[in-house]
């Protein structure tokens, strides 16, 4: 078996590559189109803002780690995860932009990183979905 190194000169799993990961998807989430929202000004203007951050909620809970669920018998819940939810933008009668709870979205990590990274793999899908 012939050993690949990483663009870092790593050999098999690479810190490094899986922060790089990380902040792209991050910055990937931050700057995608499905979190943005215009606002038009007095000038007539429109200023476009995402609301990746002010959607996002983040969980730590504890979880059984045969259902990755939360049981109601709390001894079988020993693993520790991170949960993500967010959602797009809307205008409210108000005026005021809010953010809902797309459930589409919903994922989870043993890590913040790996769940930042898995809600990027979603919405990447998502939107490629919707170009079909």
């Amino acid at each position: 078996m012939e050993w690949i190194k990483c663009k870092h000169g790593n050999f098999g799993e690479c810190e490094e590559c899986d922060q790089e990961e990380f902040y792209e998807a991050w910055w990937y989430l931050n700057e995608h189109p499905s979190f943005n929202f215009k606002i038009p000004f007095l000038t007539g203007d429109n200023f476009e803002f995402n609301y990746f951050n002010d959607s996002l909620v983040i969980d730590v809970v504890k979880v059984d780690p045969g259902t990755l669920e939360i049981e109601d018998d709390e001894t079988k819940n020993t693993k520790v995860q991170i949960w993500l939810e967010c959602g797009e933008p809307f205008e409210e009668k108000d005026g005021s932009i809010q953010t809902y709870h797309n459930t589409d979205y919903d994922t989870g990590g043993d890590t913040f990183e790996e769940a930042v990274i898995n809600l990027a793999e979603i919405v990447k899908n998502k939107t490629k979905e919707e170009k079909k």
